[in-house]
């Protein structure tokens, strides 16, 4: 009897971690059925084996595969949105991890900038002091115990690069206005290339000349300009100080460094940074959906392992329920042994006396007195 096609969404579970990469893009049923055949023996692909066959379940991954479903966590949702679903207590708990990292982050950054208070010709000192006061906030929030896939984390190593990439075009697009707008500054200050400057001396000097923006272009800032020169030193010191960051606030200091150079009205810099700002969203957003399947899968390990300790909690109560009875039917028979010898009659003892003729008399020690054993005593005297 043929056995009916395995679900969909039950594959894709299963195989999601099987069909990774370019495994992805496998369309030859050959390849497929080889990839499977190497995960046989996983607990869900063997269950699914077992259920459907394996050409059963070669068959739907083969269409899920060609639909791109393992290339993209977008198709997948789209197909198996139950999937994906976050219940509104996993919704509150990333938002304390993130809160958590958030604090943390700004703590980090602070203490890079208090170190630079100390260092000898801190240019960006006192600017970056002030803008910290107007948007770093510290609000008080509860302490997470339970481990969680969030916040979203880049790889550190991809983290970096990002930052030092953007700090680099930063550096070119503000010497870039400098050269066009404050020649003065770059000949008082012997700057003849955009190299000479670090990016965190530049919000100061961008602060002193406002006047030199576009009018339009400063009109059209989401971002007052003191914050947004206080985000573009905070970039600088993440990327030089090798902080590791959230992926949203990579993202955040991507988005003000595009602030940034729309203010400073370079397009070429603009476009470059927009479509890095682009690729940094999607690949937040590919991250978060496939924390989103994996949070459900928690829920439903969590549920599974709740069921056995219930289970050996259930077991753990018989068996000692077991020995307390045991002890009470044991307690009980040594009662009763104990009164049955209480209510055995009492031994009594007597005394064997011999004459010469060898007739015997019995006398009860209890028939003598205590008179009589003192007159016997006297005769003896």
């Amino acid at each position: 009897m043929a056995k009916n096609p395995p679900d969909e969404r039950l594959v894709y579970l299963a195989l999601k971690r099987v069909f990774q990469g370019t495994k992805a893009q496998f369309r030859q049923k050959k390849l497929v059925l080889k990839q499977i055949q190497k995960h046989r023996n996983e607990v869900d692909v063997r269950n699914l084996i077992q259920e459907h066959t394996i050409t059963g379940l070669c068959d739907v991954a083969k269409c899920l595969l060609e639909d791109q479903i393992f290339e993209s966590t977008l198709k997948a949702k789209m197909r198996f949105p139950e999937v994906f679903d976050v219940s509104p207590t996993q919704t509150a708990e990333r938002a304390i991890s993130e809160s958590e990292a958030a604090k943390n982050e700004d703590a980090a950054i602070q203490d890079v900038m208090k170190g630079r208070e100390d260092e000898p010709g801190g240019h960006d000192n006192e600017f970056a002091e002030t803008a910290s006061r107007v948007t770093v906030a510290q609000p008080a929030q509860p302490t997470s115990a339970a481990m969680s896939l969030y916040p979203v984390y880049l790889p550190f190593d991809v983290q970096h690069r990002l930052l030092v990439s953007v700090q680099q075009k930063l550096e070119q697009a503000c010497y870039a206005f400098a050269q066009e707008n404050l020649g003065g500054v770059l000949l008082e200050e012997g700057w003849d290339c955009a190299e000479a400057v670090e990016l965190n001396r530049w919000p100061r000097i961008l602060h002193g000349h406002q006047a030199e923006f576009h009018p339009y272009d400063a009109k059209e800032m989401t971002k007052p300009l003191t914050a947004l020169l206080n985000s573009i030193t905070q970039l600088r010191h993440a990327a030089v100080h090798r902080l590791r960051l959230t992926a949203n606030r990579a993202l955040q200091f991507v988005i003000d460094a595009e602030l940034l150079v729309t203010l400073l009205d370079n397009d070429d810099f603009l476009n470059t940074i927009s479509t890095t700002r682009r690729q940094i969203q999607s690949t937040i957003e590919e991250l978060e959906r496939n924390k989103d399947m994996l949070e459900l899968r928690q829920v439903e390990i969590k549920k599974r392992f709740a069921a056995k300790r219930a289970e050996l909690d259930l077991e753990e109560h018989e068996a000692i329920q077991s020995t307390m009875k045991e002890d009470e039917n044991y307690t009980f028979f040594a009662g009763m042994t104990l009164e049955q010898a209480l209510q055995r009659p009492a031994t009594v003892i007597h005394g064997r006396f011999s004459t010469e003729g060898g007739s015997s008399s019995e006398t009860d020690f209890d028939e003598f007195s205590t008179d009589e054993a003192g007159a016997n005593l006297e005769c003896v005297d």
